[in-house]
Parts: structure tokens; C-alpha cells; sequence
């Protein structure tokens, strides 16, 4: 230990092992810190001989004056001199054969110290005495940076209790977390290499698992239709999880596999205690998208309701109804609340391009969010992580009777029909995933913006009207 000054004691892990949950602190206290160390040990040593050679004169004198060694004792003598309640504690007081009780398993003693007799007072307080002298030995040349408490000393046993019913843990340990990330990826991984969504269903559950099988779909149909993103155990960039151990349980973590262009959002839950987690949302994070490192030692995360906006400028609902929006109409006035972004720019170049090449169509667009399915999570620094969902209806139709609409073979194959052309409207629905970061009430300027953090999207139904 230093002897002087504030210090830190940083403890770290090299990557490749789990860190430890729990550590120990010791330190030995140098002998001759106090100048009562030396005459208290001595003291005490003298007590203890004094009190021993005490005790063993009231045992002789005891034996003399027993009723079996003298004929003249009388046999209401002894009862009326108490000595027959039981032999004394180190209270000084007459512990009785069979104790009273108070009813609630605790000893009453309830004799008064007056009606022992002098030799069994005397002995109480030779054993109080020597107590004493055995505590008064102790030198602290002897302790290890730990302080013994009382034995029974039961208003701080509650008090140790009430404190740790109060303190919160992790609801995952760190070598939980890697096996159910390990389990999850091997079986997407199995369910990507087959094209099969029955394969996902004992680890990924919807959304995640319609949109995979959505993948699967297109891609049989077009080799030009992007892959659903491998999911990734391994390295955790970060952790999210809430204390709250009430069912269902909700942990988002951030990996990037070698095959991942960027990290990705994967959210698990499980929804009782004999049931595993799944894989319910597994979203790309877009380029420049910011989340405070955390792990599972965080025990500040917690859920948060989507129509709870206490704390955070906005509620999960209005931040995701208000992106929605936004997407559907560039100039809304819900952009002077959203942060700027590429992804954001992208999708309404995309949709103008489609009107710009199909004038002959008409073109609308409705995007909504998916009620009841927003996941939020209050984050250390009072912002949130909200993901929710969006479903995107695009319906092209023809704008003078007699034209037709072209669509590609995906959209085709999923509405069942063999051509790709239509003479009548077209709706085609996509399915978004979206996470977004709302800020702490109190923020100003650009931080007090909702940004984007992770989108992933896949078409889901076509229909010809």
C-alpha cells in the first residue's frame, strides 16, 4: 500500500480469458503501529493467569462446602441458595437446565443476579474476565486487512442482509454470455448454409426469423439479392443488459465478425427461466453510429416502456413513428430533430430514382411502425437504445389504362406469379429493422438530436392488385 496519497488500483484482463467477477484486497499491518500493542499483551497474559488461579480456588473451596462433605448440610439449604438453576455465564447470570423461551425460540432469562450466591457470581465475572484478557491478547500484527465482527450481533446481520438484497447483479455472467452467443451463431450459421428457417427456430425467433426466411426466399430466386449478414459470437464490442431479472429478459450486444463489413446490434431474449435465448433482432450498425461502451458489470440498464418519454427528450414511440415519417417525406419537420446521416440520404435518393424511372407509374409510399414492438434500453449516460420496427408499403400502379408495371423476378416469385409485368397496381411490403438513439432530456444543439444507429431491411410480400 502507499504510504501517502490517493491511488488507484486498475485491474485488466487480456482479452483471451473472461476477467474475474470477484478480487480480494490484503495487506498485513506492520507490528508496532500503536504503543499499547506491548503492555496490552501483557496485561492480558497476567489476566488470564490471575483469572485462571481464581477459578481454580472456587472450584476448592467449592468441593469443600459440597453437600456430600459435611453431614450437617440441610436439603432446603440448596434450593433455597439457588446454586441448583445451573452454573453460571459470562453475563454473571444463572443459565437454567432447561431454558424459557419468549415464544419466539429466543432464551428469556428472567433470574436476578441477587439470587445466585457469591461463589457463582464470583466465577461469572472470573469468566467475564478472562474474555476479556483473551481479547486484549490479540495483537494487530495478526490481522490481514479484514475486521472481525461479533458473534451475535444480529442487527448487523440484518443490516448485511437488507444490503444484499439491495445490490444488483448481472443477469448473465460473462462465460453465460459467450456459450448462448457461440450456440446462436452455430445454428445460423447451419440455418444460412441449408436456406432452411425450420433450422433457426430453437435459437432465432421473429422478427429476426421471418426476415431470415424472407432472405432465403429472395435469394433462391436472384443470385443479385444480397445475403442476410452472418451473425458473429465473438470479439463482444459491447453489452447491454438490465438488472431486472423478471421475465422475459432482453440483452443487445454489439460483435463484428471477420465476414461483418460493420459491428452488428443482436438482441436475445428469453422469454421464461426454462426457456433458452434467441436471436430476435440482428441489425447492421451504419457507418458513424455511436454507443457508449458497456458490459455486464453495467447494472444502470434498464427497460424502458415505448410510450415513456420521462428523462429523454422524446418517448420510443414518437422517435419511431417520427422516423417513419421522416422516410416517407424528406422536407418533414421531424428532420430538424433527427441527426444527419448517409443511410438517411440513401433512401430518399432510392425512392426519388424509382419515380424518375418509371414516369409512366405512380408512385406511393407508406411507411408505419409495427405496434408493440419496440425494445428500448435506458444506457448509463441517460440516453436510450430504442429498435424497432417498420413496415414500408411501396405501391406502383399504371398511370393511363392499358400500361403496365414491370417488377423483377423476386417480387414476382413472391406474389406467384409467372410474369413480371402487371396492368394493375403492385404493393410491395419491406420489412425494416431500425435502432435509434434518443438523448437525455436536458441535451441542446446537434446532441440533442435522435440519430440512427442500426438499419436492416427485406422485402417480405408482393401482391398484384
Amino acid at each position: 500500500m502507499p504510504s501517502e496519497g490517493d491511488w488507484s488500483l486498475l485491474v485488466a484482463a487480456d482479452g483471451t480469458e473472461p476477467a474475474p467477477a470477484e478480487m480480494t484486497v490484503s495487506w498485513t499491518n506492520p507490528l508496532g503501529d500503536s504503543p499499547w500493542i506491548v503492555p496490552l499483551a501483557i496485561i492480558g497474559g497476567l489476566l488470564a493467569l490471575a483469572g485462571l488461579g481464581l477459578l481454580v480456588w472456587a472450584l476448592v473451596i467449592r468441593r469443600r462446602t459440597a453437600p456430600g462433605n459435611t453431614g450437617n448440610h440441610h436439603p432446603h439449604d440448596h434450593h433455597d441458595g439457588g446454586t441448583s438453576a445451573g452454573s453460571p455465564d459470562v453475563r454473571g447470570e444463572s443459565a437454567p437446565t432447561t431454558p424459557p423461551t419468549d415464544g419466539t425460540g429466543q432464551v428469556s432469562r428472567t433470574q436476578s443476579p441477587r439470587t445466585q450466591p457469591p461463589r457463582a457470581r464470583l466465577a461469572g465475572l472470573l469468566a467475564g474476565g478472562l474474555a476479556l484478557a483473551g481479547v486484549l491478547g490479540v495483537g494487530p500484527a495478526t490481522a490481514q486487512g479484514t475486521q472481525s465482527a461479533p458473534a451475535s450481533d444480529a442487527p448487523q446481520a440484518t443490516d448485511q442482509a437488507s444490503a444484499e438484497e439491495g445490490d444488483q447483479y448481472p443477469i448473465l455472467t460473462d462465460s453465460q454470455l459467450e456459450r448462448i452467443l457461440s450456440q446462436i451463431e452455430s445454428v445460423v450459421a447451419e440455418g444460412d448454409e441449408e436456406q432452411d428457417p425450420d433450422v433457426l427456430k430453437p435459437r432465432v425467433a421473429d422478427p429476426q426469423l421471418s426476415m431470415r426466411g424472407a432472405n432465403y426466399a429472395n435469394v433462391q430466386v436472384s443470385d443479385d439479392v444480397r445475403a442476410a449478414e452472418p451473425v458473429a459470437a465473438a470479439p463482444i464490442r459491447s453489452v447491454l443488459a438490465p438488472a431486472d431479472p423478471a421475465f422475459p429478459r432482453t440483452v443487445t450486444v454489439v460483435t463484428q465478425g471477420e465476414a461483418n463489413a460493420t459491428p452488428q446490434l443482436l438482441v436475445l431474449r428469453q422469454d421464461s427461466a426454462r426457456a433458452q435465448y434467441r436471436l430476435v433482432t440482428a441489425a447492421s450498425m451504419i457507418p458513424a453510429a455511436r454507443l457508449p461502451a458497456s458490459d455486464l458489470s453495467n447494472t444502470e440498464v434498464e427497460m424502458v416502456a415505448e410510450d415513456d418519454g420521462s428523462g429523454l427528450v422524446m418517448s420510443p414511440a414518437s422517435a419511431v413513428d417520427g422516423l417513419a415519417r421522416y422516410l416517407n417525406v424528406p422536407d418533414h419537420s421531424f428532420g430538424d430533430q433527427f441527426a444527419h446521416n448517409s443511410m438517411v440520404d440513401g433512401i430518399h435518393d432510392y425512392q426519388a430514382s424509382i419515380e424518375e424511372e418509371a414516369p409512366d407509374a405512380r408512385l406511393s409510399l407508406l411507411r408505419e411502425s409495427v405496434p408493440e414492438t419496440t425494445t428500448t434500453m435506458r444506457l448509463a449516460d441517460g440516453s436510450a437504445l430504442v429498435l424497432g420496427l417498420l413496415d414500408a408499403r411501396m405501391t406502383i400502379a399504371p398511370r393511363e389504362e392499358g400500361a403496365t408495371v414491370m417488377v423483377d423476378e423476386v417480387a414476382a416469385a413472391l406474389a406467384g406469379e409467372d410474369s413480371t409485368e402487371s396492368d394493375s397496381p403492385v404493393e410491395m411490403t419491406y420489412r425494416e429493422v431500425v435502432a435509434l438513439r434518443i438523448p437525455a432530456e436536458g441535451a441542446t444543439g446537434d446532441e440533442a438530436k435522435v440519430s440512427m444507429v442500426a438499419l436492416t431491411d427485406e422485402l417480405q410480400a408482393v401482391t398484384y392488385e
